[in-house]
């Protein structure tokens, strides 16, 4: 995914950070292959759980999510939904 698209999901407009958000980028991107199987980058469910879990990153400093917290709803369902595509869910 490039650096810019994820900027803009972020809304940051300066360079400074650049470092840190693409490291935030790869780390989610790994989190997507260790609870899926694998990273498809034209998935848009993928892409977007991705820049999802950079922002709160970026926001946050940490992937921790309060269990009370919708986000954290979000992720495992966006997680389910992922691991259903992967082991034959929708048919591909």
């Amino acid at each position: 995914m490039e650096l810019a698209l994820v900027k803009k999901w972020l809304k940051v407009d300066f360079d400074d950070d650049d470092d840190l958000i693409t490291l935030e980028q790869r780390a989610a991107e790994r989190y997507v292959i260790n609870a899926v199987g694998k990273y498809d980058d034209n998935d848009p469910l993928m892409r977007l759980l991705v820049l999802f879990l950079v922002g709160e990153s970026y926001k946050n400093r940490s992937y921790s999510i309060s269990v009370n917290d919708k986000n954290a709803y979000t992720v495992r369902s966006m997680i389910s939904q992922l691991q259903q595509d992967e082991y034959g869910g929708d048919g591909e």
